[in-house]
């Protein structure tokens, strides 16, 4: 079978090309209240870890059901103290997708920033009660980097990882940073070059070891990839490969969840645009023993492409992005692992295509993306979970 059972279940680049269309329409998701009423018992134990730590500290499972209840039911008048509100703003014009990471108790951000009719990329730090944003000024650029892809902290290794978009169609580079008070300089850990130079890929991290890349574009002929790699950084590594997705997939989003690395939403094609309305989920523990495949199940009627994503063990939270007709979306979803089921949240204020979406506490936040075409916000908002 090609679905997943249980817990079976990109970052996203380059953008100049794209033309965005704004949105209003909201999608008619279906209430869960009658299938999440036994949540609180109904669980799915993840899948075993392969002899790694689950770094994942998100939303626990019987909470977050308990809050779609609460969301989807119209008897509590909380439902409507639960909305998304701007906290904050990121001190400059962005001129770019926002990525971030926590680390070391504080929220990093990277951007690109407009700075006399040029693009800079520049790097925020705030403590976690977002009350003051601290530009990082003498933290430079990658060089050759045109934009950033993803934000990864490597809690194991005291590092951050930044994946950059390179100019001149190079291939992504991933760097890393572990001395930011004294040298505060990125140094390139590597190329995606596996098993060909690709650009735009979709990136995670594994429990604390297995840096995972997927999708993207290759260099030679831009062409989307099945190819998905994976990276050792316990020890000196290379790419290996592990089973490639079934179709490629472009403009995606991958997290890591309960034991299986899961890919969503995205294009098979942009020219004609060709939506993938399907999640696809890969089991660590069998692609590291090589008897693993790509399972799917049918998602919602949208592709999800270029949207914010966060996971923890038991939910999927999605944010924004592109629907099926190329529109911005203001909405954000639910997925209950273990009910393969959605669940509308209150919508966004702001339609964005490519946010960064961050789990703090009991806080959800949505930090920058695309509101218009080549037009980006600078806005942070944040929805209380708990």
């Amino acid at each position: 079978s090609d679905s997943f059972q249980g817990s079976d279940l990109e970052q996203t680049g380059d953008y100049g090309n794209r033309t965005f269309s704004r949105s209003s329409s909201q999608s008619n998701m279906p209430s869960m209240l009658s299938l999440l009423s036994t949540a609180s018992t109904v669980r799915v134990r993840p899948v075993d870890q392969v002899d790694m730590d689950d770094g994942d500290k998100g939303l626990d499972g019987v909470c977050c059901d308990m809050l779609v209840q609460r969301l989807t039911s119209r008897s509590d008048s909380s439902v409507v103290e639960k909305q998304w509100t701007e906290v904050t703003k990121i001190p400059n014009d962005v001129g770019s997708q926002c990525c971030a990471a926590v680390w070391n108790n504080h929220i990093y951000v990277a951007c690109m920033v407009k700075e006399e009719d040029k693009k800079t990329m520049k790097f925020f730090q705030a403590q976690e009660n977002l009350a003051e944003w601290t530009p990082l000024t003498t933290l430079a650029s990658p060089a050759g980097t045109i934009s950033p892809l993803a934000m990864i902290a490597d809690h194991k290794r005291n590092q951050l990882l930044l994946v950059t978009l390179q100019a001149g169609f190079q291939p992504d580079c991933v760097w890393f940073l572990n001395d930011l008070e004294h040298t505060g300089t990125w140094q390139l850990l590597v190329k995606c070059d596996f098993p060909v130079a690709r650009r735009d890929c979709t990136y995670c991290l594994c429990g604390n070891d297995l840096l995972v890349v997927a999708s993207g574009k290759q260099c030679s002929t831009n062409e989307g990839s099945r190819e998905v790699g994976v990276y050792l950084l316990s020890r000196q590594p290379e790419w290996r490969r592990w089973p490639p997705l079934r179709i490629p997939r472009l403009q995606s989003r991958m997290v890591y969840s309960g034991g299986s690395v899961i890919l969503l939403g995205g294009y098979e094609s942009t020219s004609p645009f060709t939506p993938i309305n399907k999640i696809c989920a890969l089991d660590v523990r069998k692609a590291e023993r090589s008897s693993g495949r790509w399972r799917s199940h049918e998602s919602v009627a949208s592709s999800f492409g270029a949207c914010g994503l966060v996971a923890t063990p038991y939910h999927l939270v999605v944010c924004g992005g592109l629907d099926n007709e190329n529109d911005i979306q203001s909405t954000a979803r639910v997925w209950s692992t273990s009910l393969k089921q959605w669940a509308e949240l209150p919508a966004f204020n702001t339609l964005r295509a490519v946010p960064e979406v961050l789990k703090i506490g009991n806080r959800l936040l949505c930090i920058g993306g695309c509101v218009a075409n080549l037009q980006y916000t600078n806005s942070v908002e944040q929805l209380i979970i708990g």
